[in-house]
């Protein structure tokens, strides 16, 4: 289940000694390392290095820095979307190739509960793209890492400092940047499991996750631009009332506002994370149950 502070290892998860769990572990090459939290540090850390390494090479011709810092951050998206992809076919694979092996019509002989094998069926999900998602919270960090370079070269450290603490920069750091692809990945997972869970026919199980794919990504757009609409009336609506005249007052308005925008936008796409989550496993579950 999604939680506010994911589980980076998925090998500690109490779901890790589920039978299931423990048996596809054993049938794949990608055991659990000896150092798992030294090789996570190493995938997390390697992005942002070569973000920022590559970043100092071109700082001295300005033109150059921003545009590099725009094509890495439509990279990171990319990247995203990517993720978002392998996601949903790494769990909907797993589930699928038990179904057409009869796999699964065993595993239901077993006394095995349902919930069990669709709760090891999604860590295994989490495992096989745990680094991935590594990779993508590195990006993220070392791109704005470099979006913080290219405007202290503008604005001189004092204003950038000043800006920073403005905008809540160490919260957007934090809540968007590292936190929301660990809850996006148990999202999607989840609903690979649930679009596999429902379908048995090649062509309808491809179809299925496409196109619930792209209702996520509307979903999530959707999400963005109604908190970010909201807090925009809001803050106008304030303005135009109360007013600010003073220097202080205005300041003391853009870190209030700034930080109320951030935890309404953070807890917006955690909750429809979370909600969305635990919906496709229970769905799961239930058709797992009417399988014959």
């Amino acid at each position: 289940m999604t939680s506010i502070l994911p589980t980076v290892n998925p090998f500690t998860l109490p779901i890790a000694g589920h039978p299931v769990f423990v048996a596809e572990m054993r049938q794949t090459r990608r055991k659990p390392p000896r150092r798992y939290a030294l090789w996570s540090l190493l995938w997390l850390v390697l992005p942002i290095v070569v973000i920022v390494g590559v970043s100092l090479l071109l700082m001295r011709d300005w033109r150059t820095f921003s545009g590099l810092v725009q094509f890495m951050l439509a990279g990171v998206f990319l990247f995203g979307a990517y993720l978002d992809v392998a996601s949903l076919l790494s769990s909907v694979n797993s589930v699928s190739r038990d179904f057409a092996q009869v796999k699964m019509d065993l595993l239901r002989l077993t006394p095995l509960h349902e919930a069990g094998i669709i709760a090891a069926k999604h860590a295994l999900s989490l495992v096989r793209t745990r680094r991935l998602t590594l990779v993508l919270v590195g990006a993220r960090v070392g791109v704005l890492a470099a979006a913080v370079m290219s405007d202290a070269t503008l604005l001189g450290v004092g204003q950038l400092l000043s800006a920073g603490l403005q905008l809540g920069l160490v919260a957007l750091i934090f809540l968007v940047f590292v936190l929301e692809p660990f809850w996006r990945n148990e999202m999607i997972t989840s609903l690979g499991i649930y679009v596999a869970a429902l379908n048995r026919s090649s062509l309808s199980l491809l179809l299925t996750a496409g196109f619930s794919m792209g209702v996520v990504w509307v979903l999530s757009l959707m999400i963005v631009g109604v908190a970010s609409f909201g807090l925009g009336l809001m803050a106008s609506l304030l303005l135009s009332n109360v007013g600010y005249s003073s220097l202080d007052g205005s300041l003391l308005f853009g870190l209030w506002f700034n930080m109320f925008f951030l935890v309404l936008l953070a807890s917006a796409i955690y909750g429809f994370y979370h909600l969305l989550e635990r919906w496709c496993l229970r769905a799961a579950l239930r058709c797992l149950k009417r399988a014959e």
